[in-house]
């Protein structure tokens, strides 16, 4: 399988399991008598048992990790660092090539295995450099177990319309939910 023959299958796997949970939550909003949350969180993340995600690049974009890793690194939670021979890896970074996708970052958790964040080259060499760091701050968020925003909160680095954003630093709202998760 090529590799934007994967992207498409593990978006529509991923596409598929979200409708699942999704629908769920909504099912327990109706359920439950507590009142609606703002809080967006992943039901997965990449954080290892020592608070931290090792991680490996091999991406056009891997300039702009370290501007991204720093703005999560410093909310006191859970830590980027690289890879090494002597850790496990987590998350593995790289890009894809497709013009029949319309997304510019995808994060991919797996379960019993390494979580993944694909960068499309054929959207993201469209954005200025301010988009394309944002795009990978935001596809970083996803991995320490963020979800996107979409409604009210536009100038979040989590808002799921993040190629318009040129937030490349977590926002008030990424850093409430961000606590919320890991505080």
């Amino acid at each position: 399988m090529n590799a934007c023959n994967e992207l498409s299958f593990i978006k529509k796997v991923t596409s598929v399991l979200l409708g699942i949970i999704l629908g769920l939550l909504v099912l327990d909003g109706f359920l439950s008598s507590a009142a609606p949350t703002t809080v967006h969180l992943l039901s997965r993340n990449a954080v290892d048992g020592g608070n931290k995600i090792h991680y490996n690049a091999a991406t056009e974009y891997e300039d702009y990790l370290p501007s991204g890793i720093s703005g999560w690194n410093n909310l006191g939670g859970p830590k980027f660092a690289k890879d090494t021979a002597s850790t496990v890896q987590d998350l593995k970074i790289s890009d894809v090539y497709s013009k029949g996708e319309a997304t510019y970052g995808l994060y991919v958790p797996i379960i019993g295995g390494q979580d993944k964040i694909y960068f499309n080259i054929y959207m993201m060499d469209k954005l200025p450099s301010t988009n394309q760091k944002s795009v990978v701050a935001h596809e970083l968020g996803h991995a320490i177990g963020l979800g996107d925003h979409y409604s009210g909160y536009s100038g979040a680095l989590m808002y799921g319309y993040g190629n318009s954003n040129k937030n490349t630093k977590p926002q008030s709202h990424d850093k409430s939910d961000f606590n919320k998760l890991w505080k």
